[in-house]
């Protein structure tokens, strides 16, 4: 009667062990050093939370999950290595047991090798919890779950990728790849997109995207910084299934693994198409775009192109000469061919955009909010935006609301620091509520919720929709060096983006670049000059910009002005010969005296209000000077986080009521005074 196969191996399980003993030793290392550190960082500390002793915790995983990736491959490449080399795998092969139980053995002793290190970290970190009496045990299974679940992910896919390929070179490049390819290629593509799609908008970074998601490495980390990630139990549990999974296809792969393909970069010969073009493409980004970038060829569609394609068809040839082990492969040419027109095929698509992409309009019935600017958006802006989904940074806000002051301000706990004081602990401005939500916009001037001005908003985008071809091949035409010397540095330079926030949470996101001289003759700019104008001075921007100053003179403790109008003086020499150079350029700093606090806010008050919506416009542009406030909010807590704020206000030409204050106050002198004069004629022209 024929006996059934085992399973597993316990000679092969052993003998693993026996000859990568280092790898376990190395691996266990890292782990006592990081206990070791653990402990002497609670060693001058009298009292340590169980929280704090789980934000320590969930701080090693920037370092740990790279570890864990580090061994993953280590393991993989050292348990697996045979199959890269024609006389070890059909010794292998000679053993008296089958395949499955072959890759099954060394599986479990490679897994082996890298959980058991884990395990010891978590014994020695219920150790350093009961030692210093802030044990989480509750955290810690977590902690173990969630490592347990990425360390099986990273060893599987290490082993699956050594399946695919015979050389253990490829094998370790192409696991380096794997791990960073998604995110890689979302950088490349965002790139190119925001080149040369007109209108595009950068996804940008995110550690909660789902590209960041689907690459565990740059997930895991966010442990260290992001408490949501930790109790992503959908996706760890994702992880862990996918890891199994991954095991169950590399047992596949490996059964009917031929010996004849070790040696070859590629092990399986129906993913070499796979390979060779997804090289080629690659490359073709990313040194294509290099290219493009060394030699300044942005606005140069045709040249960028060619680049793209001699990078790509590096990229082919180098693909054919790996997998066929041979120089001689310019007689494939044809696939290349093919590559090619597909790439120009998509890249002039993309560079005229047929695929209507800054035309789209949102419905604007069920519009909440809509975020505006003329000059690009604040990096804050989309969290601000989105604050019941998001952590935002009140820290931003100039004049921050009583009562989200005293929620997120007012310490929830204390602990002691290593330097022996102690330090408080506040609750972050996350998931804010509706209200709070809905206050917070009513303070930022970047936001509008007003229906008056969100119809305006809505007007400007239908416009630039309607006339975006005109629109875009006006600032293709303008945005190079040629045009640029044309206009002698005088041009007006609009990033327009638009961001509606609807009734139910959705954002969507828009944006148009304009290039237009500052003598404008066209309709198309005159028309667009105007409605940004009208939109920069409306009501409700004006009444937030004043909101953000009404201050109470007794919470004022200092107000400093700085001005650098001789910066000035030295880009526009020509301009100012006929004045002298301010000696108040030295002096550096300038108090405003407390009695003086009162008007000096009036007369930016009434700066704000005097205003043409043109004048309103250039807040940003032309500024020679700059205001700092330093406030304590008496009517707040003395341990209350906002109790003392700072922000800043730039000062340029248009600001008439206050530069006329400084001046007949003597907090600048009759030369600078001169000078702002002069220069303002200058920059009317």
């Amino acid at each position: 009667m024929r006996s059934t196969p085992q399973l597993f191996s316990k000679a092969l399980f052993k003998q693993n062990l026996h000859r990568f003993w280092p790898v376990l030793v190395a691996y266990l290392l890292f782990v006592l050093i990081s206990s070791f550190a653990m402990v002497m960082s609670y060693k001058y500390q009298e009292i340590i939370t169980s929280e704090m002793f789980m934000r320590n915790v969930f701080s090693l995983s920037e370092i740990l999950v790279i570890v864990v990736a580090f061994f993953s491959i280590a393991i993989a490449v050292a348990v697996y290595s045979y199959i890269h080399n024609s006389i070890a795998t059909a010794m292998y092969n000679t053993l008296p047991y089958t395949r499955k139980t072959v890759f099954l053995s060394n599986f479990l002793s490679g897994f082996f090798m890298l959980m058991v290190p884990l395990l010891v970290l978590f014994l020695l970190l219920i150790g350093i919890g009961i030692n210093f009496n802030c044990l989480n045990i509750l955290g810690l299974l977590k902690w173990l779950f969630i490592f347990t679940s990425v360390s099986l992910l990273l060893y599987s896919a290490a082993v699956i990728i050594g399946m695919l390929t015979g050389s253990i070179i490829a094998h370790i490049a192409f696991f380096g790849v794997a791990n960073f390819l998604l995110i890689g290629l979302e950088t490349l593509i965002d790139y190119f997109l925001s080149e040369y799609l007109y209108g595009y908008v950068s996804t940008g970074l995110s550690t909660t995207s789902l590209i960041a998601k689907a690459t565990p490495i740059i997930y895991t980390s966010s442990l260290s910084h992001n408490s949501q990630t930790q109790n992503d139990w959908a996706l760890w549990i994702i992880y862990l299934l996918l890891g199994l999974f991954l095991t169950w296809l590399a047992l596949k792969l490996y059964q009917k693994r031929k010996m004849e393909n070790t040696g070859d970069v590629i092990a399986i010969r129906q993913l070499n198409p796979i390979f060779k073009y997804g090289f080629t493409f690659c490359c073709s980004l990313t040194f294509g775009l290099m290219l493009i970038s060394i030699f300044s060829l942005r606005s140069n569609f045709f040249l960028s192109l060619i680049m793209l394609l001699l990078s790509g068809m590096m990229g082919y040839f180098v693909a054919e000469m790996l997998l066929k082990k041979s120089y001689r492969v310019l007689n494939t040419y044809k696939g290349f061919l093919v590559y090619a027109l597909l790439l120009i095929l998509v890249s002039i698509s993309i560079y005229n955009d047929w695929y209507g992409y800054a035309s789209r309009m949102p419905e604007i019935d069920k519009v909440e909010a809509v975020v505006f600017s003329n000059d690009g958006l604040s990096y804050y802006a989309m969290n601000n935006l989105q604050a019941d989904k998001n952590r935002v940074f009140l820290d931003e806000i100039p004049k921050l609301p009583d009562s989200l002051a005293v929620t997120y301000g007012n310490p929830i706990d204390k602990e002691l620091s290593l330097s022996g004081n102690y330090r408080y602990v506040y609750r972050n401005a996350e998931n804010l509520t509706p209200e709070e939500m809905t206050l917070l916009w009513s303070v930022i001037p970047g936001i509008y919720m007003e229906d008056k001005s969100i119809a305006d908003i809505y007007q400007l985008h239908t416009y630039l929709s309607t006339n975006v071809k005109d629109i875009r091949n006006k600032y293709r035409s303008r945005d190079n060096s040629e045009w640029y010397l044309q206009q002698e540095l005088d041009y007006l330079y609009y990033n327009i983006r638009i961001i509606y926030r609807f009734e139910d949470g959705e954002v969507k996101n828009y944006s148009f670049p304009i290039l237009m001289p500052k003598q404008k003759t066209d309709k198309l700019d005159i028309d667009i000059y105007n409605q940004l104008a009208s939109i920069a001075g409306s009501k409700e921007r004006r009444s937030k910009k004043i909101a953000a100053i009404d201050l109470a003179p007794e919470n004022i403790r200092n107000i400093v002005f700085n001005q650098h109008i001789n910066h000035y003086m030295e880009i526009y020499p020509d301009k100012f010969k006929s004045v002298a150079v301010p000696i108040t350029e030295a002096i550096g700093d300038i108090e405003i005296a407390p009695e003086d606090y009162a008007e000096f806010l009036d007369a930016l008050k009434a700066d704000y209000s005097s205003m043409s919506d043109e004048e309103m416009l250039t807040l940003s542009h032309h500024n020679w000077g700059y205001v700092r406030f330093y406030i304590e909010n008496l009517h707040l807590p003395t341990n209350n986080k906002y109790r003392d704020r700072r922000f800043g206000i730039d000062i340029n030409y248009y600001y008439k009521n206050t530069i006329e204050f400084l001046k007949n106050h003597g907090y600048i002198d009759d030369e600078t005074y001169d000078i702002i004069k002069e220069y303002t004629k200058f920059v009317s022209e």
